[in-house]
């Protein structure tokens, strides 16, 4: 039993190190385009390109960092400032190991802008999850907003209109949690099938590497429960008076995956409900 209990303190030392070895070098190969600014007690990453009257704030998705704006970033810099960020734990961001709600994250984004020296005003672009955040930020910073764009933006009341798809994945991330931290995860190719496949080599290889480091499946975990009460609320969201808006969902026809018990009817259901959603978010 001794010889066993040592075998897994050794099998979990080597994991460790190779673990702290290969993030160490993605970190060389990889390195933060933007900046790392302290913002209370973590080190936030934001990437701000371009000069304009307006700066343009990138909110990315659940789970989503700053190089999901790539294929847009650049273009937009030449006729505004754009700013991309990364949330905690989230790209090259470090870690908290607990629940932020919208207000927490809206409130530490303002500190980030502040540290950036970034000054608006600002025009808010939220993905998915991004835009329940982006119009929690409008909420406590009215006064710096001129503008908001969402983009298939998640809704305030998804959780109990949209069909419950179960939440079989929980099982996976945990075990990512646990493994992750000792290479395993990245050992076994668990998150390389992340993202899309249409992307260039570099942004999959550095989706990749940002994927890999020890802490994302754990930070993830806490990203994720934070969503999930924000997007149960019991009255739509409330308007956004005159602010000028743009909503944007896509327009592809749905399709099911029957791998994963998931027809084309559920999807298009789902679907008709989440343009319902859209909608309402004008």
């Amino acid at each position: 039993m001794r010889i066993i209990k040592f075998g897994l303190i050794v099998l979990v030392a080597i994991g460790f190190f190779y673990q702290s070895y290969a993030s160490y070098l993605d970190a060389a190969v990889h390195p933060a385009p933007g900046r790392l600014i302290k913002v209370d007690e973590i080190h936030l990453h934001i990437d701000c390109r371009g000069q304009g009257e307006v700066t343009l704030v990138l909110e990315a998705g659940l789970g989503m960092d700053s190089t999901g704006w790539s294929l847009i970033h650049d273009p937009l810099s030449k006729h505004a400032r754009v700013c991309a960020y990364d949330r905690a734990g989230m790209g090259w961001s470090e870690p908290i190991s607990r629940l932020s709600l919208a207000v927490d994250i809206s409130k530490r984004l303002q500190r980030l802008l502040d540290e950036a020296g970034e000054s608006g005003p600002y025009i808010l672009v939220g993905m998915s999850a991004g835009g329940v955040l982006v119009r929690e930020y409008y909420k406590q910073y009215p006064e710096n907003v001129v503008g908001m764009i969402l983009v298939d933006s998640s809704h305030e009341q998804q959780n109990h209109r949209l069909p419950d798809l179960g939440r079989d994945f929980d099982y996976r991330l945990l075990a990512c949690r646990i493994f992750q931290p000792i290479g395993l995860a990245r050992l076994y190719g668990q998150l390389e099938e992340v993202g899309p496949t249409t992307m260039s080599d570099e942004w999959v290889s550095t989706s990749v590497a940002n994927q890999n480091k020890s802490h994302v499946c754990n930070s993830f975990y806490y990203a994720f429960e934070s969503f999930m009460q924000e997007v149960v609320d019991p009255l739509p969201p409330s308007s956004l008076g005159e602010l000028p808006l743009l909503v944007l969902s896509q327009g592809n026809e749905p399709k099911g995956d029957l791998a994963a018990g998931y027809t084309d009817e559920m999807a298009k259901k789902q679907r008709r409900i989440w343009d319902e959603l859209q909608i309402e978010l004008t």
